[in-house]
């Protein structure tokens, strides 16, 4: 009876040290760590569709910059749903929010020196929308609605940016009254996109 009784009690006690480890070792959600890919979009509004990077750039501009409360949603309304969008679009819809916008063809050269946002037309996978935030220690920092938060060296934008050798690529420049600075002060955590580049 001994035996048996000690038994028990040891499978007993083993049972309970067992299954309060397992649950002390459940955290909550907010003392999870994130992983590399939320961390690196963190605050951005991922793009819905495959075609929709451009309307999620415009939505991170108009939120981001200017205070607008909208989302990549609500600006279906006033762009429409089209297989491809331009920046003409863009234009168009941020004139309907009173923000003044102009489309040039800019060299890398001339990107570094525009300290407002601007949206970039590049011919990753086809044709792509992302968001020049800021050059800084010779990084070009961007707002990818697919990837989030990326910084590039020149020789990499340059191979996205500019198509068919061409020496320039086409942009959407916001124009404000107050003259935006770049919210960006610091380089992105992430030190390069290399992963995406294949280099």
């Amino acid at each position: 009876m001994k035996i048996t009784y000690g038994f028990k009690l040891r499978s007993f006690m083993a049972l309970y040290f067992f299954s309060f480890y397992a649950f002390s070792i459940e955290k909550p959600r907010d003392k999870v760590k994130v992983n590399l890919i939320e961390q690196q979009i963190g605050g951005v509004e991922r793009q819905l569709f495959d075609n929709s990077c451009g309307i999620a750039s415009l939505s991170y501009v108009l939120n981001s910059y200017y205070n607008k409360s909208t989302s990549e949603k609500n600006l279906f309304f006033f762009v429409g749903l089209k297989p491809e969008y331009s920046l003409a679009d863009f234009k168009d819809v941020s004139h309907t929010f009173d923000i003044e916008s102009i489309g040039l063809k800019l060299t890398i050269i001339d990107l570094k020196k525009i300290k407002s946002p601007t949206i970039l037309r590049t011919n990753t996978n086809g044709g792509h929308f992302i968001v020049y935030t800021g050059y800084k220690d010779g990084w070009f920092q961007m707002v990818d609605p697919a990837k989030g938060r990326l910084n590039y060296y020149e020789s990499e934008l340059e191979s996205i940016f500019l198509s068919n050798g061409k020496v320039h690529g086409l942009a959407l420049v916001f124009i404000s009254k107050n003259k935006n600075k770049f919210i960006d002060k610091q380089l992105y955590k992430n030190s390069t996109n290399r992963l995406w580049l294949g280099k």
